[in-house]
This record gives structure tokens, C-alpha cells and sequence, in this order.
């Protein structure tokens, strides 16, 4: 019996810049003000609420941009 495997022929870009969807609203100038706020206890969702965004976009500004502040 032979299985039928789908072939995307569809050439796929990774390396896109600027990447698609909305642009972000991250600032360099965040991670230094993002540490200090974390230093005094502050959570995703406090942050989230400092920065006028969602703890899911923290979490999201985290996992893209995490670097120590200078």
C-alpha cells in the first residue's frame, strides 16, 4: 500500500523583516524601566498595566526582546 504525502511547493520565507502583523509597541528604553518596576515586586500584569498593554503582550515582549538592561 502506498501513503499519499502531501509536498508544499510553496517556497516559505523565515527570514522576513520587518516580520507580518501589527508592529510593536516595545521600546528599548521599556527593558531598563521594566527591570526597576520588577526589582520593587511588580508582576506581568502590573507591568502590563504600567506599559497600557496585556501580560500576555509582556509575556510576549519577554520572549522576543528578554536581554539585561544597560
Amino acid at each position: 500500500m502506498l501513503w499519499r504525502i502531501p509536498v508544499d511547493t510553496h517556497e516559505r520565507r523565515i527570514d522576513r523583516w520587518p516580520p507580518p502583523g501589527q508592529p510593536t509597541s516595545h521600546k528599548p528604553e521599556y527593558v531598563v524601566l521594566a527591570h526597576n518596576y520588577c526589582l520593587l515586586g511588580a508582576t506581568n500584569e502590573v507591568l502590563g498595566d504600567f506599559f497600557g498593554v496585556t501580560r500576555r503582550t509582556i509575556q510576549n515582549w519577554i520572549a522576543t526582546h528578554a536581554r539585561s538592561p544597560t
